[in-house]
């Protein structure tokens, strides 16, 4: 018998769709990631602290930001757990992130005391800054490691990459926040 890798299935979520159900979207850097066990040892969880230099979408002005998501590594013990669907964050990184605060349900569940967020779309909501040999301007570019199906039409796209000047993208996500209805 052989074994056939099985990509997770995602939705795919336009630009639009991740700014409309964002709470928070940060540009930064990530600072710091620490990753442990959930309390019975059956889940590597992963704290990505990211420092904020530009707030495009909420209320708060941040200095820092932590994204908690299922999947990480614990060095000092030699695993690592890697969770579909979730995003790979590096130290130093510089990105875009689209967060959702949890539900109160949630933190308690999960017992913590210390403010998070989570990834809209999961890794879809992760954009990394790169800068790319003989041009001054960073791309935004988004790895998908889940294979995307349209809702519609049940169609499979594979898994890829998209990039977007990052200028391109901080003004469609700034144009997609004016034609959002007001939030009461």
């Amino acid at each position: 018998v052989k074994n056939k890798m099985i990509r997770p299935t995602t939705i795919p979520e336009s630009l639009e769709e991740l700014t409309r159900a964002a709470d928070l979207i940060v540009a930064g850097k990530v600072t710091d990631i620490r990753s442990f066990w959930n309390t019975d040892r059956s889940l590597i969880i992963s704290h990505v602290t990211i420092s904020v230099s530009d707030v495009i979408k909420g209320n708060d002005r941040p200095a820092e930001v932590v994204v908690r998501q299922a999947g990480g590594e614990i060095r000092s013990e030699d695993i690592g757990q890697r969770i579909s669907g979730s995003a790979h964050f590096a130290p130093g990184e510089e990105l875009v992130v689209f967060l959702q605060a949890p539900p109160a349900f949630e933190k308690q569940q999960v017992g913590a005391s210390e403010s998070y967020y989570r990834l809209v779309g999961r890794e879809q909501g992760k954009y990394s800054l790169v800068t790319t040999a003989g041009s001054p301007v960073k791309m935004a570019v988004r790895g998908v490691e889940s294979a995307l199906a349209d809702p519609q039409t049940g169609q499979v796209a594979p898994a890829g990459r998209d990039a977007v000047p990052l200028p391109e993208l901080l003004r469609a996500s700034r144009a997609a926040l004016q034609a959002q209805p007001e939030r009461r």
